[in-house]
């Protein structure tokens, strides 16, 4: 019987050198990777840096669409309203501070109806994150998507009662929320919508 030969050595030694050169070549490329991908996560990373806070601020009551229009003018962000000529009317509103981020944000929440008695509530949000702000009132997300809102996609949520449309900017969150029994006047009511800042508003 014959004796089963052995690798000769430089075969051995052959293998050893192209599985090493192997390993080098899959480590040069991780390494190139890894550089690739630093600057994008230090831009995400800037990118979801924290809004500034605000100093806390007296809450205003707001009766006409001129409080509104004056209302903006020292609001960080641009706020929601209906076009003119919509048919929707407000009815009255707010603007105030909640705390926020070792801070305060500011919400101006206003109230509206149509000729037809159908009511919406419209709330401009600042920061941007305060998510917190909208409250929860037992929302579930809807198995629906929302429409788009300002060119973006909104999130729909709802309750029992209540169905509620949000959407963030860069800059602000916005919200609308409208009894179920008015989803179709939502629908057409979206369109006439738009952000405005105290300069729009008064023109």
């Amino acid at each position: 019987m014959k004796e089963k030969k052995q690798p000769a050595e430089w075969k051995k030694r052959l293998g050893r050198a192209l599985w090493i050169l192997f390993s080098l070549v899959m480590l040069a490329v991780l390494y190139l990777m890894l550089i690739l991908i630093a600057p994008q996560d230090k831009d995400e990373s800037n990118n979801s840096a924290p809004q500034p806070a605000l100093a806390d601020a007296e809450t205003k009551q707001i009766l006409t669409e001129s409080d509104l229009a004056l209302s903006m003018v020292d609001f960080p962000v641009p706020v929601m309203s209906f076009l003119s000529g919509s048919g929707w009317s407000m009815t009255d509103g707010v603007r105030e501070s909640f705390p926020v981020n070792g801070g305060y944000g500011r919400v101006i929440r206003t109230y509206w109806k149509n000729k037809d008695g159908a009511a919406m509530t419209l709330e401009s949000i600042y920061p941007a994150d305060a998510f917190d702000s909208l409250g929860m009132k037992d929302y579930h997300f809807a198995a629906q998507s929302g429409p788009s809102l300002f060119q973006l996609p909104s999130v729909r949520m709802e309750n029992e009662t209540e169905i509620r449309l949000h959407v963030q900017t860069d800059n602000g969150l916005y919200a609308i929320t409208a009894q179920k029994e008015y989803k179709q006047e939502l629908g057409t009511a979206i369109r006439s919508i738009q952000l405005f800042t105290a300069e729009m508003k008064e023109n």
